[in-house]
């Protein structure tokens, strides 16, 4: 029965195991299957990162973009508002206009006519200078801002009055034939009513071709009655002459309004994309929120799984583990079933043998009983011979009886190992390990007894050693005890000594104070009456026999030196005093006598050296002086040279020029512009013998023309690798040259404010 229940057991644990493997095969699967959705959360999470870095990229791009049209768009405004291309007179008009001291201003023309932008420039072109042309209500109106201008010495300026400028509009009929012909100006441009007489007056007679070819056409075709005007700015004047050429730099008044506009609404539309692409940052970054929390989920789950999957693992070991000891615990029940079996059947058989040789025991007892009753022998040998059979028989029976019980404990034994088998199959492991642990702690705990035995051992005769010291010291502080008992009676009595003598001591240390005091007080009066010291006193003192005689002669020879009047006690002091700074000014004046030879030494060397050096950058700077003035003026020679050539330090510098086709006997005989060209040459050919890092000019160009000051702006900026320049200036060909341009204006009285513009945007703006 034991047998079939460990079979049983073993058969459970099998089954317990197989579903174990099969639970942990399906949280593998399941991990597996975690394993890849977590990589896939982590593909769409990486693509949503990429996702959200694009858009905040694209976000950063617009935002910039914005940013730069609205600060185009506000640097576009601040021209228009602080009017910059206008002349002063115009700006003078309407600041006037705007603080009220001048009524019915309407603008300028640029302001009050709309041009679409792809026919700016021949609008442009065709208005010319009356861009600046102001529109004004009323004929008062234009001459009391006349009076203003020239009472204030402002400037000229053009007005219209809307009651008086009327204007007329060309047939377009003859012209609407002719290829390339655009329309009308006055027609392409836009205004209220009340302006159209303005605008009909400015560009009513004015065609607008598509190119030059086309406008000439127009213009032979009308007879060059009109003035025709390409749409890239060229014009064909009424009588045939020809203007064109490149756009100057300052246009574009008129198309400023609208390019702000533009510039608006381009802001505005990237402002739109900027909210579009934050909105879909936004939800980017949600959907990355999103996969994150998914991931962290997943993560999560895997966790989980990858926990029970080691719990179940640990469980299947344990159910492993459990089976094997099940296993070996029926193998050995079996293996003792088999013994118990083969000691049964032995005492069977013995008992088998003892039953067999009980009876031939009892049938020669019989036989022998038969015996002694035939014989007739000696009747105490019979007995005897009977006591002996008796025994064994007895002894027999014991063996039977000895049988019999270990049989029965036998079948206990084994009842009792299947009971064991039954209520618990690991109970023999536990005991053996139990068994194992008990001898391990029994063999340590033999080990600690004997440890223990021998420190108390030790102890022991510790012990008899301490009370041996015990009793010794137990003598000795007997011994100190009594030395103790003496030494405080004669701390008492050194005490109650000490006392008296510290009574004694604060005493005489009282008059030994007052004593000094009276002893400092005679040296303090001995020094301060008669200047003598106790030694020097004791010297010269006398032995007193009459005191009171001797105050009195005292105060007689005190009265005397009172009557001699001041006395110069200090003389040989002084004496002493100006001797020694005599001494010491002496030696200061040798000291400077010599350092003075040194300095004139000193000067002497850095003369020479200056004026080596002198000579050697002075004979570098004429020689590019000599090449810059060529450059400048385009040809000719130029020469400097010293006046005394002997002493070259406080010598005059003679300036030679000779500009190409020209005489000069001498330099007042040149202009203005050349004597300025002149300086300008010998300043930039002192600057390249030691450029500087850092430069500032203050309108050195002022006085040249147009060519010369191209010249000017083309050799500064060759100057520029080496040195930084800035400029002040008012010419249009240094301006040109610049790499950035700053503005100062006055909007309002008093208020100032700085406007930068890079030249490249200038014509960009220009174009």
């Amino acid at each position: 029965e034991s047998v079939r229940q460990a079979k049983e057991r073993e058969e459970a644990a099998e089954r317990e195991g197989q579903e174990l493997t099969e639970l942990l095969e399906g949280i593998e699967r399941e991990i597996a299957a975690k394993e890849n959705a977590v990589k896939g959360y982590q593909m769409r999470l990486e693509s949503r990162r990429r996702k959200v870095q694009q858009n905040k990229d694209e976000v950063d791009r617009l935002t910039l973009d914005t940013n730069e049209q609205l600060r185009r768009a506000k640097l576009l405004e601040d021209l228009e508002r602080s009017m910059e291309g206008f002349g002063q007179s115009v700006k003078a008009v309407m600041r006037e206009a705007g603080r009220g001291m001048l009524r019915g201003v309407c603008g300028p023309v640029t302001r009050i006519i709309k041009v679409p932008g792809e026919y700016a420039v021949a609008v442009e072109t065709a208005l010319g200078a009356a861009m600046q042309n102001v529109v004004v209500e009323t004929e008062q109106d234009a001459k009391a801002a006349i009076g203003l201008l020239k009472q204030r010495d402002l400037g000229r300026a053009t007005f219209l009055p809307l009651t008086t400028v009327k204007g007329r509009t060309i047939d377009a009929r003859e012209m609407e034939q002719v290829p390339g012909f655009v329309g009308v100006a006055s027609e392409l441009c836009s205004c209220e009513e009340r302006f159209a007489g303005v605008k009909d007056s400015l560009l009513g007679r004015v065609a607008v071709a598509e190119d030059l070819d086309s406008a000439v056409a127009i213009a032979r075709r009308t007879g060059y009655r009109y003035r025709v005007v390409s749409l890239d700015g060229q014009v064909v004047n009424a009588g045939g002459s020809l203007t064109g050429g490149s756009r100057a730099r300052n246009s574009g008044l008129l198309s400023r309004a609208g390019e702000i506009e533009r510039i608006r609404a381009k802001a505005a539309g990237l402002k739109e994309q900027t909210d579009k692409a934050a909105q879909a940052l936004k939800e980017s970054q949600q959907e990355l929120s999103s996969c994150e929390a998914q991931l962290d989920a997943a993560q999560g789950e895997l966790g989980t799984l990858q926990d029970e999957r080691t719990k179940v693992g640990a469980e299947l070991a344990q159910a492993g583990r459990e089976l094997a000891a099940v296993r070996q615990s029926a193998g050995e029940l079996l293996k003792e079933r088999s013994t118990a079996r083969e000691r049964l059947e032995a005492l069977n058989k013995s008992q088998a043998e003892s039953r067999e040789r009980l009876e031939a025991l009892d049938r020669e007892a019989r036989d022998w009983q038969e015996k002694s009753q035939a014989l007739t022998g000696d009747r105490q040998e019979q007995l005897d011979r009977c006591d002996e059979i008796g025994e064994t028989v007895q002894a027999l029976r014991m063996e039977e009886f000895s049988a019999r019980k270990d049989r029965d404990a036998l079948l206990e034994g084994i009842a009792e190992l299947e009971a064991r088998l039954k209520d618990s199959a690991g109970e023999q492991d536990r005991l053996k390990a139990e068994i194992a642990a008990l001898e391990e702690k029994s063999s340590g705990l033999r080990e600690d007894i004997s440890r223990r035995k021998e420190q108390i051992e030790s102890l022991r005769g510790s012990a008899r050693d301490r009370r041996a010291q015990i009793q010794q010291q137990a003598e000795r502080r007997a011994e100190l005890e009594r030395e103790s008992s003496e030494l405080r009676n004669a701390e008492r009595d050194t005490l109650a000594r000490r006392e008296s003598a510290a009574g004694e001591l604060a005493r005489l240390q009282e008059r030994a104070g007052n004593l000094q005091k009276e002893y400092d007080g005679l040296m303090n009066r001995l020094w301060e009456e008669y200047e003598l010291t106790r030694r020097e006193a004791e010297e010269v003192a006398a032995e007193i026999d009459d005191l009171p005689k001797a105050q009195r002669r005292l105060l007689e020879l005190k009265n005397m030196i009172k009557s001699l009047g001041a006395v110069n006690v200090g003389a040989v002091v002084e004496y002493k005093e100006v001797s020694e700074r005599y001494d010491f000014l002496g030696k200061q004046v040798g000291d400077a006598e010599k350092s003075k030879k040194e300095l004139l030494d000193l000067i002497t060397q850095l003369t020479g050296a200056m004026q080596e050096q002198f000579i050697e950058r002075f004979g570098k700077i004429n020689e590019n002086f000599g090449h810059i003035f060529r450059e400048l003026f385009g040809g000719g020679a130029a020469e400097l040279s010293f006046s005394d050539p002997e002493n070259v330090l406080t010598s005059g510098i003679d300036i030679k020029v000779h500009p190409p086709g020209k005489i000069v006997t001498h330099i007042e005989s040149l202009s203005g512009g050349e004597k300025a060209l002149v300086a300008i040459s010998i300043y930039f050919a002192i600057m390249r013998v030691n450029p500087p890092p850092f430069c500032v000019l203050d309108e050195i160009e002022a006085a040249l023309d147009d060519v010369n000051v191209t010249r000017f702006a083309q050799y500064l900026r060759r100057m520029t690798g080496k040195s930084q320049f800035i400029t002040i200036t008012h010419r249009r060909g240094t301006m040109e040259g610049s790499d950035m341009l700053y503005g100062v204006t006055m909007q309002d009285q008093g208020i100032s404010k700085l406007l930068a513009l890079r030249t490249d945007e200038a014509a960009e703006y220009g174009s």
